[in-house]
């Protein structure tokens, strides 16, 4: 049965000797701990744009919160069918927050670039720099060449497809992108809620102040009644007497009595 020998240090020498033909472009500084360190490529894909991009070595790519890539490596590798490939990420990458999940194996028989999809599960833009180092691949010999490997399809793993970015692009219903709309529904709400409360606030304003108003005004008389100052008025003809400088209250056709220092007359009594 076929199996993976364990990288004892002469293993890991003779795959350092092979890495020239393992990787290209080889560069031996980029061997590290028993791992190559493979650069980021030219091309990416964003899932919340519209197609695929095309970068130049220095430049950034920018991976939003919640949303996922397409990444490319910057070099080829040939996995012969005596060995097997595991990859994954530099750890100052995925402690950003970004994540593989496009698989931890390359497959005997692979020749081609490495295409690695990714996730930013962070809170905060992941930034990746173009020929930088940014994924690992370490090689491990079989007990034997095995005869069930990948047909080589070099062409079809240099550059990232048509299908590539239909498959990628697309609206991501991730916890950051639900969160930023439910903070707009949010800032909505206040604003709204806002000029309700402003408006209720100004209509209930001008009831009460109309209220007010309206209490403090003085009450008019009855058209019936009739106040008269009598100052200089002490009997009237029929017999009535008032106290000097005294009020008389007349209301027609009624008479009534009020106390001691003035009298209601009838209306036609005067």
């Amino acid at each position: 049965m076929t199996g993976v020998q364990t990288c004892a240090l002469p293993i890991c020498e003779r795959i350092i000797f092979k890495a020239e033909e393992l990787v290209k472009p080889f560069l031996k500084e980029r061997v590290k701990y028993g791992a190559y360190e493979l650069g980021l490529g030219s091309e990416a894909i964003i899932s919340d744009n519209k197609s695929k991009e095309s970068y130049e070595t220095g430049k950034q790519i920018i991976i939003p919160p919640g949303q996922f890539a397409l990444l490319i490596t910057d070099e080829e590798v040939s996995i012969p069918p005596s060995l097997l490939g595991f990859i994954s990420i530099k750890f100052s990458s995925k402690k950003l927050g970004l994540v593989n999940i496009s698989g931890f194996h390359v497959d005997p028989g692979f020749v081609g670039k490495l295409k690695f999809s990714v996730y930013n599960a962070g809170s905060r833009p992941v930034f990746l720099t173009v020929g930088n180092p940014l994924f690992l691949i370490w090689f491990a010999n079989l007990d034997e060449e095995t005869k069930d490997f990948r047909k080589p399809e070099r062409t079809k793993w240099l550059n990232l497809s048509d299908d590539d970015t239909r498959e990628t692009i697309g609206d991501i219903a991730s916890p950051a992108v639900l969160k930023e709309r439910l903070d707009k529904v949010e800032n909505k709400i206040k604003i709204y809620g806002g000029i309700v409360v402003t408006l209720a606030l100004f209509i209930v304003g001008r009831f009460l102040w109309g209220e007010l108003t309206e209490s403090k005004q003085p009450s008019q008389p009855n058209s019936n009644t009739i106040t008269t100052p009598l100052e200089n008025v002490s009997t009237i003809d029929s017999g009535i007497t008032f106290n000097t400088k005294s009020e008389v209250i007349i209301i027609d056709n009624i008479s009534l009595n009020k106390d001691d220092s003035s009298k209601i007359v009838n209306n036609d009594s005067l």
